[in-house]
């Protein structure tokens, strides 16, 4: 709950900075992409995590880090902070809270759906109007794959589970014949 806090507290400090929707957006996005080379690179993380290396050579290593990624100045200064206070764990956390408020400043919202095939364009156009739709909000659809739901879709907007799977009504006819 702390960590979660604080990670709030950064993407609000982000958010009043940038100012910008679209900008904090692209910084937030940026944010996820550097926690995602982090969560990849073991050498990377242990690096980032050892106290016993000198905050100027991890300050050099963020530096190359974010020049090869291409990050903008507000992502590189957001990250340098970041790593100074020692809050380098907290990066996936922040982006994410940086996301919601530059899609709450826009007017979308994340809506995360899992279905038992890949879906087509066609599909996941189809899906991202629907859930506009439901939302009242600008649906920005983010898919996997789940072979285990046998068919059908899973779809998450926040908190809000939309549970469509030929899994969910094999479970419900078992617990209706029970």
């Amino acid at each position: 709950m702390k960590d979660t806090a604080a990670a709030r507290r950064y993407a609000k400090a982000l958010a009043a900075t940038v100012g910008d929707a679209a900008a904090l957006e692209k910084a937030a996005a940026e944010l996820a992409l550097f926690a995602g080379v982090v969560e990849q690179s073991r050498a990377l993380r242990s690096v980032m995590q050892n106290p016993a290396v000198r905050e100027e050579a991890k300050a050099a290593i963020l530096e190359e880090v974010l020049t090869r990624m291409g990050a903008s100045a507000v992502t590189a200064r957001i990250l340098s902070l970041i790593r100074a206070r020692g809050r380098l764990a907290l990066v996936r956390r922040i982006a994410e809270e940086a996301e919601r408020i530059a899609f709450e400043r826009m007017g979308k919202t994340r809506v995360e759906v899992v279905s038992a095939t890949a879906l087509s364009d066609a599909d996941k156009a189809e899906l991202a109007k629907r859930m506009s739709a439901l939302s009242g909000k600008e649906a920005v659809v983010t898919t996997r794959v789940d072979p285990s739901l046998i068919g059908g879709v899973v779809a998450r907007i926040g908190s809000v589970v939309y549970d469509g799977s030929v899994k969910n009504q094999l479970v419900a006819l078992r617990l209706g014949m029970g």
